[in-house]
């Protein structure tokens, strides 16, 4: 394949163009390591994991969005919200990773003609700048600078073009900052894929039991309902009830592997819209634990800091 501008050749491997640079910094290499071996163990989570979360990431946009639209996913992972995008009519979607990840998408949508896979930096994006939609969900905060990201991604959208991102919210995640943070980055991102693995599952089979004992009668049960706020954590908590084993399993797994993982407050990503003069913007705290955020682009926005 050859680059219209630069006229630079790039392989393309088993339907797959493989626009990467010969360096690729080593936080970026683990990073994309670490989660492409992830989407390839985790390729199927579930019905409801698969068809339903997209909707929730973009909330309180609808999934009209798409339809008839060019999008970008940065980001793509496993590829299930690229399916999704063009199941909600979007004319084209691209998806891109940089991670192993690529393999799994690009099976994942290989029977769908609108939807294509690339494998390439999201802080280098080979595209054209004229997408109706460019989005995220949960990428941006794995970044070395997720700002930086924001602001390269957001400048793939056309002038009236939705940019719509999901991040982890800083507000009632400090216990994963006091607890968690500590233990992915002295012990679990360093562990080997079957020993993080062994012990993702032993988490899970404990979080799962609490889950199914605690937080599903608190929360389906009648005269227990108003004490459902009570819980620790239990917007978040009964949503992996509901969507079951393995997507609690995949949850617990991602939060041990991350190399970087930042926590984002509401005020910093209003701020990142603002600084790329984005209009008709909305934040949604989504399960009390992330932030939802979008806004429409009006101008081009500046090159990134």
């Amino acid at each position: 394949m050859i680059c219209s501008s630069c006229r630079q050749t790039y392989p393309v491997h088993g339907g797959i163009p493989r626009i990467l640079r010969e360096h690729i910094e080593p936080v970026k290499q683990h990073t994309a390591t670490r989660f492409g071996n992830e989407w390839l163990i985790f390729q199927n989570l579930g019905e409801g994991f698969e068809r339903d979360l997209l909707e929730e990431f973009i909330h309180p946009l609808t999934p009209a969005i798409f339809q008839n639209a060019r999008v970008l996913e940065a980001g793509c992972g496993a590829g299930r919200n690229i399916r999704r995008a063009a199941e909600y009519g979007a004319r084209e979607v691209i998806g891109v990773d940089l991670s192993a990840s690529v393999e799994v998408a690009f099976r994942k949508t290989r029977d769908l003609p609108n939807v294509h896979v690339i494998q390439s930096d999201i802080y280098q994006i080979p595209l054209v700048r004229d997408f109706d939609v460019v989005f995220s969900a949960g990428v941006l905060h794995h970044l070395p600078d997720p700002r930086k990201g924001f602001e390269t991604v957001c400048q793939h959208a056309r002038p009236g073009g939705w940019v719509v991102h999901t991040v982890y919210g800083k507000e009632n995640n400090e216990w994963l900052e006091k607890y968690v943070t500590p233990l992915r980055l002295r012990i679990t991102r360093y562990l080997p894929t079957a020993v993080l693995y062994a012990f993702s599952f032993l988490l899970a089979c404990l979080a799962y039991l609490v889950l199914f004992l605690i937080y599903k009668p608190v929360n389906e049960i009648g005269f227990l309902k108003p004490r459902s706020s009570r819980l620790f954590y239990n917007d978040f908590a009964y949503l992996l009830y509901r969507l079951g084993f393995r997507a609690s399993f995949a949850q617990i797994y991602d939060q041990l592997t991350a190399p970087v993982a930042f926590f984002i407050p509401q005020e910093e990503v209003k701020a990142w819209m603002t600084g790329v003069g984005l209009e008709e913007t909305a934040t949604y705290w989504r399960n009390k634990n992330c932030w939802n955020f979008s806004g429409r682009k009006t101008q081009e926005t500046a090159v990134p800091r």
